[in-house]
């Protein structure tokens, strides 16, 4: 089982992996960063959110541009780890996405105060 580090270092790209899971190989996603866990394997938020957003409070307090969400486990979780990035960090952060046809991690850039036209088509 692989051990990964438990902050921020400063000054240094960051992958939060939202949930670690024992049975994902995760290791290529430090070509884009540390990888720090913000939830170990197992973990659920159920009726109580207010420890884990605690939490995450804390080990995101630092997230910046150079820094990405590692988007597996509980959805709670993730949809969690999204909101105090974005909060972090003026409204922007990054996730890493897998794509298994090329078998390798693509970064997502997100910005929440883009400005776009709100009855805009859809362009997917």
């Amino acid at each position: 089982m692989t051990t990964f580090n438990n902050e921020k270092k400063p000054g240094k790209p960051t992958v939060f992996l939202v949930q670690e899971n024992p049975y994902i190989n995760v290791l290529s996603a430090t070509d884009y960063g540390d990888i720090v866990v913000l939830f170990e394997s197992g973990r659920q938020i159920m009726f109580s959110p207010q420890p884990a957003i605690r939490k995450l409070k804390r080990l995101l307090k630092d997230f910046d541009d150079n820094d990405y969400l590692l988007m597996m486990g509980d959805p709670a979780a993730m949809g969690i780890a999204c909101c105090i990035a974005s909060e972090m960090n003026r409204g922007k952060f990054n996730i890493l996405k897998w794509d298994k046809k090329q078998q390798r991690y693509y970064p997502v850039s997100i910005n929440l105060n883009e400005k776009g036209e709100i009855n805009e088509q859809d362009k997917l």
